[in-house]
């Protein structure tokens, strides 16, 4: 796996919502800096958008928070230090971490959204270029890319500049 995750939990019982704390260890030094950002600001990003405690020292990252919310980061993190590995994306800035964030999130109003197995769709929704891998960044897009692999016409309505073509 991408990251060796090491499990410690520790539930207390307070009057405020249950706190999990969990870590995950990389292996790579140069793509654990990649992952973090400058000054941790992908680690910042992170725990801004999901509310989990996020802390790093080395190839650790700690999280603490919600049970639920620190299983999202934790499988965020790992996802994209994957995709670093892997070589499907040579850079992650705050915008990667918010659409990694977007597609990590269940869909109340879809039943089927949890039981995806990556949240990047895998790699039939990448597309390669001459310079890069190209991936959904968010739900929509996802669902996008999709129906445009699934049927054989698609119209694209809206205002320009919303990314259908």
């Amino acid at each position: 796996m991408s990251g060796t995750p090491t499990k410690s939990k520790t539930n207390t019982k307070t009057k405020h919502a249950p706190k999990d704390s969990d870590q995950i260890e990389f292996q790579d030094n140069a793509l654990a800096q990649v992952l973090y950002g400058p000054q941790a600001e992908n680690l910042t990003r992170l725990s801004e958008r999901t509310g989990v405690q996020v802390s790093s020292r080395g190839l650790v990252v700690m999280l603490a928070g919600d049970p639920a919310k620190v299983a999202q980061v934790k499988k965020v993190l790992s996802q994209l230090y994957a995709r670093l590995r892997d070589k499907e994306i040579d850079n992650i800035d705050v915008e990667t971490v918010d659409g990694a964030v977007r597609l990590s999130e269940p869909d109340d109003a879809d039943p089927w959204s949890g039981q995806t197995k990556d949240m990047f769709g895998g790699s039939r929704l990448t597309i390669q270029t001459k310079k890069r891998r190209i991936s959904p960044r968010s739900k929509r897009q996802k669902d996008y890319v999709e129906a445009i692999l699934d049927n054989e016409l698609i119209f694209g309505i809206g205002p320009a500049g919303t990314g259908k073509t």
